[in-house]
Formats: C-alpha cells, sequence, structure tokens
C-alpha cells in the first residue's frame, strides 16, 4: 500500500492500462518493430483475470481506466478467446469503472465481430496508410496487398454502426501529398483521423527528409482540418470546401 501512494504521489493514477492478448499478427508490415509477430504467445484468461482484479485498485472511485488492447493483431487471437478476455472485466464495465479499446487492421472484421464489439462497447482504431500506392507497405504474410481487406472490414463497421478511428503512418510519399491523403482517409467515415510520421522513430521507413515532414506538419490546409483529430464528418466536409 505504501509504494501505491508513493506511486500516485509522483505519477497519479494511470488512466490507460494497454494489453497484448496475442503477439501473432496477420500482417507482416515492412515497418512494424515487433519482432514476434509471427509467434502465437496468447494472454490465458488467468492473467485477464489478474489484470482485471488489479485494475479495481488503479481506478479512482469517480474515474475511470482506459484498456487499450493492442498487438499484434489482437483479433488474430479469435472471437471466442478475446470474448473469454473480456469477460473478467464486465464487472467494472457495467459499473461504468473502464472502457475497452482495440488497435486492429481490419482485416478480420466480419458481422460476428462486430457484434462483439458493440456488445462490449469496444471503441476501436484501425491501421491504414492510405490509398493503395501509400498502403503498400502494408501486406499479409505472403506480401500481399491488404488494402482491400482493411477497407472491407471497415465497411462492416459503418454497416453496423461502429465509430472508429484511423491511424495512418505517413512515409515519404504520404508527406508529399498530404490533400488526397486526407481525402481518402477522411472518406472512409471516421470519427479522428491520427498521422503518425517515421520522424518519431517508432517505424522503420527510410529516408524521412526532415524539411518535407516539417512542410506537411504545418501545411495551412490542417488548419480546418484538424490535423490529428477530426470530430466528425461535417469539419472534414467544411475543410474540403474551403481548398
Amino acid at each position: 500500500m505504501e509504494g501505491r501512494l508513493e506511486f500516485d504521489r509522483w505519477f497519479g493514477r494511470p488512466g490507460t492500462l494497454v494489453l497484448q492478448p496475442t503477439t501473432l499478427c496477420n500482417l507482416d508490415c515492412v515497418y512494424c518493430y515487433l519482432p514476434f509477430r509471427r509467434l502465437s504467445r496468447e494472454m490465458s484468461p488467468e492473467v485477464a483475470q489478474a489484470v482485471a482484479d488489479s485494475a479495481a485498485d488503479l481506478i479512482d472511485r469517480s474515474g475511470r481506466l482506459d484498456i487499450v488492447w493492442h498487438g499484434g493483431e489482437p483479433l488474430a487471437l479469435g472471437l471466442r478467446k478475446f470474448s473469454a478476455l473480456l469477460a473478467p472485466f464486465e464487472e467494472l464495465r457495467h459499473a461504468g469503472r473502464i472502457q475497452h479499446s482495440v488497435q486492429t487492421n481490419a482485416t478480420l472484421i466480419d458481422n460476428e465481430w462486430c457484434d462483439l464489439l458493440a456488445r462490449h462497447q469496444v471503441r476501436v482504431g484501425v491501421s491504414i496508410d492510405g490509398p493503395a500506392a501509400l498502403n503498400a507497405r502494408r501486406v499479409d504474410l505472403r506480401g500481399r496487398p491488404a488494402l482491400d481487406r482493411i477497407v472491407r472490414g471497415i465497411g462492416r463497421l459503418r454497416d453496423h454502426g461502429i465509430r472508429f478511428s484511423l491511424i495512418a503512418v505517413v512515409g515519404t510519399e504520404g508527406i508529399e501529398q498530404p490533400e488526397s491523403l486526407l481525402d481518402f482517409l477522411a472518406g472512409l467515415g471516421p470519427h479522428t483521423i491520427g498521422l503518425v510520421d517515421d520522424l518519431i522513430g517508432i517505424c522503420t521507413l527510410e529516408n524521412s527528409d526532415p524539411l518535407q515532414a516539417a512542410k506537411f506538419d504545418n501545411k495551412p490546409s490542417w488548419d480546418n482540418g484538424k490535423k490529428g483529430g477530426f470530430d466528425n464528418k461535417p469539419s472534414w466536409d467544411n475543410w474540403s470546401k474551403k481548398k
């Protein structure tokens, strides 16, 4: 308890807890930094239960903890196993003390997954880098482009009325054409859009020009487009009309 109080004094109560249900990913993106994405190491329901038990102590009585399921590809765990990991958190969720989120490539999303996500009120983030030319580094284990499957999964989310956000890794090609990149992403109907350039060091894209990146970040168009977070579709429409 003393250690807990000391931690809180310095850092405060955590607002987000990131969990990895599986190391496995069904894609093999060129810039991916995860070394074990071809291995299937899975979280057990017992571990999920232990986390849920501990999570209750992390949350202020008036607060809420965001549980982010990250990968690998979380949905590669399979519907039944993923559902079993969510089960220990149900009491906390119904009490409004946690909020589930999942970061996915969307290629595995079908109607059953949509039902599960909606039932547990899971917020969804989808990784997609843009149209075909900009998304070319996102391929499956056989080297095949994943864009059509990603867009299909996004379409199923829309069909089920599940709001989603998008996050795109912006490489040298995307830096050169921000308007077409954002037109494509906004056209998919997300709630928010996040952009990550490779200068941050998270990914391993090559040959970024810092001057190009600076021009991209300071593009006048961002003022209306709300770079990093479209609150709703109308805000994007306003940006488009003012171009």
